[in-house]
């Protein structure tokens, strides 16, 4: 229990420590913090990729007999780029749902319309432009999942919604994920409807 809680915490002396006194990784089973959550079962592993050390992850030594794609899913709950380069090199699978698409792209994508929220608040930056106080996770983890193959399936009927979070992204990216989609059986009509707006299109006409 106090492995899987050092690991959520992101806490190496710690996970390093109980590591060298025998501690599982593997052993499933609450956090300090959920002892009364009879539902809540988790692992080392699954809590390090949540954190924002990498190092913790790496510590405890994943290999591909694991959990990869429920890691994967922790990882791309908090835009966690560094777990998600790692997981994705041992041998994750990006494209987890039936149409072949990448739920954890999708997640990440979620995240950059939150952080865009706190963008507003915090801050009148350029449309894409980072908070120099605050990089963007979302761009980071997007950037390497797109890296290492993830496909964009997104549903068209949320295209409203994940319009708004796509002219927040750097031209590069937004050209990736629309090339994709064009791509796709039936992605004119998907692309068509994305366009549908001038901001958008706007935007893109300074895309070479």
């Amino acid at each position: 229990m106090a492995l899987r809680q050092f690991a959520h915490e992101g806490n190496l002396k710690w996970v390093s420590l109980l590591m060298w006194a025998g501690a599982d990784p593997r052993s499933r089973g609450p956090t300090v913090e959920d002892t009364d959550d009879s539902e809540w079962s988790t692992t080392a592993l699954h809590e390090a990729c949540e954190s924002g050390n990498v190092d913790v992850l790496k510590r405890l030594r994943p290999n591909p007999s694991d959990d990869l794609a429920g890691m994967l899913e922790r990882a791309a709950y908090r835009a966690n780029s560094g777990a998600l380069e790692h997981l994705l090199a041992l041998g994750a699978n990006p494209n987890d749902k039936p149409d072949g698409g990448s739920s954890a792209l999708d997640a990440c994508l979620r995240i950059l319309g939150f952080e865009e929220l706190d963008r507003v608040e915090h801050g009148d930056f350029a449309i894409y432009q980072e908070s120099p106080q605050k990089p963007s996770s979302g761009r980071s983890a997007i950037r390497v999942l797109l890296r290492h193959g993830a496909v964009w399936t997104p549903d068209v009927s949320t295209l409203d919604a994940t319009r708004r979070i796509l002219y927040k992204l750097e031209p590069d990216m937004l050209v990736a994920l629309l090339g994709q989609l064009r791509a796709r059986e039936n992605g004119e009509a998907a692309l068509g409807e994305l366009l549908r707006v001038r901001q958008l299109r706007q935007y893109l006409a300074f895309c070479e």
